[in-house]
């Protein structure tokens, strides 16, 4: 279980963080006939949206209402989500990674909510969301070395190792990762049932990616 320093709902009562814990994982390269599902749904997505409109999503203009609550500068350190959708809408593809992150991407771009993935194994000890303290920073997935300082991050016990807007280095997945912990950020506009169909999503479409279903350790909501 994940747990959430108090000092955030102080600031945004209302967030709240969707957790699944799973084991037994079996990455790979995702196939083809994932990638025209993933092709489908999301040309269906950016039917409904261009990159003026976006902000009329209730999940997005959610998220962006949090990072006002956290005086964070939303232009600057977009939600991961927010992200995604605004480079297919600019024409741009995404990165083919493996099963869980392409899976990650295809249901965050659906949801319009982040969503961060961390290795356990990499990992050291208790997972925990909290404003960054001054002077720490994390390495990126795409090589930058992110600021903690004031933003809202995902600590283990060493250290920053990601934030709504992005994960970090460390405790990125890779083919040989069996242990995840998924973490989906949520708004107070945004309720429980839209969370769990979310998680379910994620959980129902990497279990057809393997020939065994991944193992659940925990799963839940961490709110006020």
């Amino acid at each position: 279980m994940i747990t959430v320093e108090n000092t955030i709902f102080e600031k945004t009562p209302g967030y709240k963080a969707g957790y699944l814990e799973l084991d037994n994982l079996s990455i790979r390269d995702s196939d083809e006939d994932f990638w025209k599902i993933f092709d489908e749904e999301t040309e269906r997505i950016l039917e409904s949206f261009e990159l003026s409109t976006i902000g009329e999503s209730e999940a997005i203009s959610g998220m962006r209402k949090l990072y006002k609550g956290w005086k964070i500068d939303y232009t600057r350190y977009r939600p991961s989500s927010e992200r995604l959708l605004r480079r297919l809408l600019k024409g741009n593809n995404l990165y083919r990674v493996n099963t869980v992150v392409d899976v990650c991407n295809l249901i965050s771009l659906k949801y319009l909510l982040p969503i961060g993935l961390y290795d356990m194994v990499k990992a050291k000890g208790d997972i925990s969301v909290r404003f960054g303290r001054e002077g720490d920073s994390y390495m990126g997935i795409t090589g930058l070395e992110i600021s903690a300082g004031g933003k809202v991050v995902v600590y283990d016990d060493e250290g920053p190792v990601g934030s709504p807007a992005t994960d970090s280095k460390r405790t990125a997945l890779d083919t040989g990762s069996e242990k995840v912990l998924c973490l989906f950020h949520c708004p107070e506009n945004i309720g429980d049932e839209y969370l769990e169909e979310m998680i379910t999503d994620f959980y129902d479409r990497l279990t057809g990616l393997q020939e065994d279903p991944p193992g659940i350790v925990e799963r839940g909501i961490a709110r006020r």
